[in-house]
């Protein structure tokens, strides 16, 4: 490497190895956007940029290092002129561009923003520690009304309707919450508190189950399928009985999401708990239903695995599976639409002709 002294001589020194901050650049070139002006710049006191070397030439190029560090390169014939004003350029433009970036990041905050910059706050979002597992949980039933026309035709009005399950399986609708509030704010000092608490969910129950519809959202056919894959998926582990029963629970599931059902029990332990959640998810997917819904299906209809769960629980692992243990599958939505296709063809069901099993 050649390097060149102040009175012009070039004398060879050993190249450092250090890493350089390169900085290609034409000191002709003044397009940059900005209001500084070369003629306006200068160095900083402290640093005399005359005593900048050159480290390295090449081609029609020199390397030059200045006092603070920086290395730009610069075209062979540049005089000590050019250099010296092209660095003196190139770092006013550097210091304007921090302060722009600066000006721009406090006009885009927003007041909270800037408060938590300046005092070093950091605010992170969590779930509200009232949600727990003995909470509760709302959610949403599918309704309809069907009301037949003077012109022999039917006017069918679908909805969602909003109720609150409690954590251990208990629905209320939600058009009676304010009821159970005033209630709660008239009598919360008073000694008998539970009591009239108690008669209170009683009384909302029994409105609730006035506004149940009693006519059937799914046809006879889609129960007829429910109920053979129940029998498919849970036969040789039942009694004959209890096989009934859970039947009779499938079909009041399938009329009101959210109705009273009988406890059934198992003949042996060969299912596991994940086995029971699979099919609840099965069929409440076919069902179009939501997870808190299947769960308390779940929970009521397998009281003795389940009856000490919280609905929470279940919901968050109706979808957990082990595929080298499962004795039931768990098939998404897409895939009991497909069993049901073929059950209406062949009246059968057959799991070998699911072709995507892909859980939604």
């Amino acid at each position: 490497m050649v390097a060149e002294t102040s009175n012009g001589e070039q004398v060879a020194i050993p190249v450092n190895d250090e890493s350089l901050e390169l900085m290609q650049c034409d000191p002709i070139t003044t397009a940059i956007e900005g209001d500084v002006c070369i003629e306006d710049v200068e160095f900083a006191e402290e640093v005399d940029p005359s005593e900048f070397e050159v480290v390295e030439i090449y081609e029609d190029q020199k390397l030059i290092r200045f006092p603070d560090g920086k290395v730009i390169c610069y075209h062979i014939d540049s005089s000590k002129e050019d250099i010296l004003d092209y660095k003196a350029y190139h770092d006013a433009t550097a210091e304007l561009d921090e302060e722009y970036i600066e000006w721009q990041l406090e006009n885009v905050l927003a007041e909270q923003e800037k408060y938590d910059l300046e005092h070093n706050i950091k605010r992170v979002k969590i779930e509200s520690i009232l949600r727990t597992e003995t909470t509760g949980c709302f959610t949403t039933v599918p309704s309809k009304l069907v009301t037949p026309q003077p012109d022999g035709s039917t006017l069918i009005e679908e909805w969602e309707e909003d109720v609150f399950v409690t954590h251990n399986g208990s629905v209320f609708c939600a058009s009676n919450i304010d009821e159970m509030i005033e209630f709660y704010e008239k009598y919360k000092d008073h000694v008998e508190l539970h009591d009239e608490l108690i008669s209170q969910q009683h009384k909302c129950n029994k409105a609730f189950d006035e506004l149940k519809r009693n006519d059937e959202k799914y046809t006879l056919e889609q129960v007829s399928f429910i109920c053979a894959y129940i029998t498919y998926a849970m036969e040789q582990f039942m009694e004959a009985q209890e096989l009934t029963k859970l039947h009779h629970n499938a079909r009041a599931w399938a009329i009101d999401p959210t109705a009273s059902f009988n406890a059934v029990q198992l003949r042996s332990d060969h299912l596991s708990k994940e086995d029971l959640k699979h099919l609840g998810y099965n069929v409440g997917k076919f069902l179009r239903l939501r997870g808190e819904i299947i769960a308390r299906f779940v929970k009521h209809v397998f009281e003795e695995p389940f009856g000490t769960t919280h609905i929470r629980t279940i919901v968050a692992k109706l979808a957990d599976r082990n595929p080298e243990k499962d004795r039931i599958p768990l098939l998404s939505a897409n895939a009991m639409d497909q069993l049901f296709a073929h059950y209406k063809r062949y009246g059968n069901i057959n799991l070998n002709i699911i072709k995507d099993n892909k859980k939604r």
